[in-house]
């Protein structure tokens, strides 16, 4: 996702939030802001106003996004229907997190337990 946040993402960020663009532009300078989140922020709203006016159809109001944002059109549908990529999994015996990777591997189980 794009690093920097635009003065007029600013301004739109500062019209869902109720929080003084002045106040945002600081969170930026000292680079404490979350531009990724803060661009999630204004495709899903971005996304509801054009879905309620139902001009533009679904796909194009996706299309639309991605370009403005310059994001992937998979990200826009992630944002807008929230949806989970990274899912945490864990051990069926001790709980602990593992990889998607151990998990499918060793069927539900981390390594210190399948080697049980």
């Amino acid at each position: 996702m794009g690093k920097e946040i635009s003065e007029a993402e600013l301004a739109a960020l500062s019209g869902i939030t109720g929080i003084d663009k002045s106040i945002i532009s600081k969170i930026r300078h000292f680079q404490i802001l979350d531009t990724a989140a803060c661009k999630k922020i204004l495709i899903r709203e971005e996304y509801l106003r054009y879905a309620g006016n139902g001009n533009i159809r679904e796909k194009g109001i996706l299309q639309l996004l991605s370009e403005k944002y310059h994001v992937s059109r998979s990200l826009v549908e992630q944002v807008v229907y929230n949806k989970d990529t990274n899912k945490q999994m864990y051990c069926k015996c001790c709980g602990t997190q593992v990889s998607k990777y151990k998990y499918k591997k060793n069927k539900g189980f981390c390594d210190i337990c399948k080697s049980k």
